[in-house]
């Protein structure tokens, strides 16, 4: 459990800090945002100017206290107070505000002349993980402006991601247990209807959380009708566990989601079972029929949506373009760089073979890959000896035997620190969950099962979130390791 009394609390001068391009509060939130685009944000949707009021009639309360981790060079990236830096920013320059609004802030600074401090009171967490416990307990149980339940649930979502269990969650910010999972649906509900392909109004409403009705889907998905007919079942850390067809709850879903923008569904009209029987069976055509066999994650379904990566339009800073997903199983911008032939060879077959295609060879491909590597960075770093000396205490091991895929991972995430084998703290955590996970889609068995098992067929929505989780690995073994 985090000790947050043990980090540092300095005082740290205003111009070192920064916004955090993963605030909650941003829809659009991505590390490329540059911090106008961030400062933008926040006025149009977080109310910014009336915290920088108080701030100018009243002046900044000595007792606020900021949260930020280290960022480049001698700055800090505040990930808890991001309204007050703001609110300060612009009373300091108010012509960092949109034109629009410029002439309001500019007011406010003229009266708060003298009063805008140059540094303020900041706690140094060690990491962002760490520090999630502290701000989701801020922003829903404290009088901080509480997040909305879409903005929790997007933390939440986070925070798992993050390798934090629901019950470490529920532990460190005293969260009720159903509210978390509640919240953690949401999340999930809210991003599998913006990853549908929806007509332009539609879109720009869904893509506005401020705008979009999420009581009234969740209405539906809550119900016990609404959730047999989509074919979606709980699950603690995943959300949902989807049950019908993927195209076929796209197109329910696509659906749905327009008839919520044209308020021809509210939750007026889904007060109780019956009505939502009676509005499901005005599209009974669209109810998506269930998949053959097995079920998918709420993560696969949103990473297989041809919208799933989209900004909302409202946000898209001119001349950027939207990401798509890449049609190899590879994330966009992986490379390999080793001196083994054959893995390099493997790594250019498996780029170009296209997702959607060849699922199965994909599947495969993928596993020779990430097990070829890894031997290969273990062998060139010493631990592949490590292991062998291990294992061989209860049965010595001849001179040419190299370890499992399993007892490699094993090995990683359980065996080293960082500093010998060097993962982000969010990639070690969820390689972890691959290979100890039993009640999920992806699990190192179900990596196994695609080479071995000739009744498990791989979807490509499973890939792509089996792909996303394996990213940090093979960026670390697809290059060359540095040996002393």
């Amino acid at each position: 459990m985090n000790n947050f009394g043990q980090w540092e609390t300095k005082d740290i001068r205003t111009t070192r800090l920064m916004l955090d391009p993963e605030n909650p509060r941003i829809l659009s939130a991505h590390e490329s945002l540059g911090q106008e685009e961030i400062l933008g944000e926040l006025i149009h949707r977080e109310d910014v100017y009336s915290l920088t009021r108080d701030i100018a009639n009243q002046g900044y309360y000595p007792t606020e206290t900021l949260v930020a981790i280290a960022g480049e060079g001698r700055r800090y990236v505040v990930v808890e107070g991001n309204r007050r830096l703001a609110a300060i920013r612009l009373l300091d320059n108010p012509e960092l505000a949109p034109e629009s609004e410029r002439s309001r802030f500019s007011a406010l600074a003229r009266g708060a002349a003298g009063r805008v401090p140059d540094e303020v009171r900041v706690t140094i967490a060690p990491d962002r993980i760490a520090a999630r416990p502290l701000i989701l307990n801020r922003h829903t149980r404290s009088d901080i402006k509480k997040w909305n339940v879409f903005m929790q649930g997007r933390y939440i979502e986070q925070m798992v991601r993050d390798g934090y269990s629901l019950s470490e969650i529920i532990r460190q910010t005293g969260l009720a247990p159903d509210n978390v999972k509640r919240r953690l649906r949401d999340a999930k509900l809210y991003r599998m209807f913006r990853s549908c392909e929806l007509d332009e109004e539609v879109r720009r409403i869904v893509d506005d959380p401020h705008r979009f009705s999420h009581s009234t889907a969740q209405r539906l998905a809550e119900s016990k009708v609404g959730r047999e007919w989509l074919g979606l079942a709980p699950a603690d850390e995943e959300g949902y566990r989807i049950r019908s067809r993927p195209a076929d709850l796209r197109r329910a879903l696509s659906r749905v989601a327009a008839d919520i923008v044209h308020k021809d569904v509210t939750t007026r009209t889904l007060h109780d079972e019956s009505k939502v029987k009676e509005y499901l069976g005005s599209i009974k055509g669209l109810k998506p029929k269930r998949r053959a066999s097995g079920s998918t994650t709420a993560d696969a379904f949103i990473g297989g949506g041809a919208a799933a990566t989209r900004t909302p339009a409202t946000a898209v800073p001119a001349g950027r373009s939207t990401v798509r997903e890449p049609k190899s199983i590879l994330p966009r911008g992986l490379n390999c760089r080793l001196d083994s032939a054959r893995i390099v060879q493997l790594f250019k077959e498996l780029r170009s073979l296209t997702l959607a295609k060849y699922p199965n060879a994909s599947a495969i491909m993928l596993r020779s890959l990430v097990d070829m590597a890894l031997g290969s960075y273990l062998d060139k770093t010493g631990h592949t000896d490590q292991i062998k000396k291990a294992l061989g205490k209860k049965s010595p091991k001849p001179a040419d035997w190299a370890p499992s895929l399993a007892q490699m991972l094993k090995h990683v995430v359980n065996k080293t620190k960082e500093s010998e084998v060097p993962l982000p703290p969010t990639g070690r955590r969820a390689l972890q969950r691959l290979v100890s996970a039993r009640d999920t889609a992806l699990t190192l068995e179900s990596m196994d099962g695609f080479v071995h098992n000739r009744y498990m067929t791989p979807t490509v929505e499973d890939l792509r979130a089996l792909s996303v989780t394996l990213q940090p690995l093979l960026e670390l073994v697809l290059t060359e390791p540095e040996v002393s």
